[in-house]
This record gives C-alpha cells, sequence and structure tokens, in this order.
C-alpha cells in the first residue's frame, strides 16, 4: 500500500539567491535517492512589491483590451483573479496569453540580479531549467522566485505525475501575518509516497 506524503524544506532569514539553490538542490537529491533519474525545473520571477505591481497594472490592462475574445468562464475568471488566465488551456486564452506581458519584464534592478544569480547556481550545479512564465504562485505571499520540479518521464509512467515539488520565497509574508521583524524566507514543498504495510491500510486509504 503507499499514501502521499509531504515534506516541506525551509531556510528562514537568508534573502541570498544561494537560498533557492540549496533548496533545489536537496530536493532534486532526495528525488533521485526516490528513482527519479530525469527531472527538470520550471522557474520565474515576479520581483519584489514594487516589480509585482507594475505587472499586475499590465496584465489587467492587456487582459481588458482582449475580454471581448474570451469565453464567458473567462471573463468571470478575469473577475475573481486575472492572473488565473495565465494558466488557463482554453483556446482563446492561450492565443492572448502568447502576447500577454511577462513578469520577468517589470523586475527591479535588484530582483532582476536575484533571479539572474539564482540561473546561475542552477547552471553552475548542472541543474537543467526552463523559464515559465505562467509561474505566478499567490501573490499574498509569493516574492521573487517560483519554481516546480518536475519528472520529465512522466507521461511514460502509467500513473506518472509531473509537478515533484513547488517552491517559493515569501520575503514579505512575516509582517502580513502579524510579525514586526521582517523575515526572509523561502520554501519548497516536495510530495513523495511511502511503502507502508497492509495492516495499516484502512488508515490511509
Amino acid at each position: 500500500t503507499t499514501y502521499n506524503r509531504y515534506c516541506d524544506l525551509e531556510i528562514l532569514g537568508n534573502s541570498r539567491s544561494i537560498a533557492e539553490a540549496i533548496l533545489i538542490q536537496t530536493a532534486c537529491a532526495i528525488l533521485k535517492e526516490e528513482g527519479y533519474e530525469n527531472i527538470g525545473i520550471e522557474i520565474n520571477s515576479i520581483g519584489d512589491k514594487e516589480s509585482i505591481n507594475k505587472y499586475t497594472r499590465d496584465l489587467t490592462s492587456h487582459y481588458k483590451k482582449n475580454i471581448n475574445d474570451m469565453h464567458t468562464e473567462c471573463r468571470q475568471l478575469f473577475k475573481k483573479d486575472p492572473f488565473e488566465l495565465l494558466s488557463c488551456q482554453n483556446d482563446k486564452c492561450k492565443k492572448i496569453n502568447e502576447t500577454a506581458p511577462k513578469s520577468m519584464d517589470f523586475l527591479s534592478e535588484s530582483s532582476r540580479i536575484h533571479f539572474q544569480e539564482v540561473l546561475e547556481y542552477l547552471e553552475s550545479l548542472n541543474i537543467p531549467y526552463r523559464i515559465n512564465n505562467a509561474l505566478i504562485g499567490n501573490r499574498k505571499y509569493c516574492t521573487e522566485t517560483i519554481f516546480t520540479i518536475i519528472d520529465l518521464n512522466y507521461d511514460k509512467k502509467p500513473k506518472g505525475q509531473k509537478t515533484l515539488a513547488v517552491g517559493v520565497r515569501y520575503d514579505g509574508l512575516s509582517k502580513k501575518i502579524g510579525i514586526k521583524k521582517e523575515i526572509q524566507g523561502v520554501g519548497i514543498s516536495k510530495k513523495f509516497q511511502r511503502e507502508v504495510p497492509s495492516i495499516f491500510s484502512a488508515e490511509f486509504d
């Protein structure tokens, strides 16, 4: 019998780009120990608060200009959260997204440098990655880097799952939950399966 569990890895009090690199390297090492031989990183940056605000204004304006070309469901989704449309699989939304602004084009200088350093660390560690502009995360707490670790062979497995782990930087979260001191942080949540004796199957089924 197998059941899914989640493992959260966090680095607190470090605003440097090496924190993301350490978490990604650690999570990749754990996944390889579990038998995932071909994994990669999908990554993006939404930058700091200033970067996010500028991007939000331009993305919202882009969708407003194209709202008449959306299906009714997508128009409602736009009213709820325009960022949800970035990952919409509707054909019309996909076409609109091709010309949508990208978050990396709005990064402040410090955010641009931070993200470039993360990518350089990945390259030095020989960890393959690709930029995924649709990775935005929850902007209520996410800042800077957002990334997922994927199984590049998932489509070759009967019950393969593409996304193995999800990570974000959340530098502004501490103040939003009432902590006076700002605490920089980055974390990754990894799902894995563990074999358990059949005697416990009723508990976890």
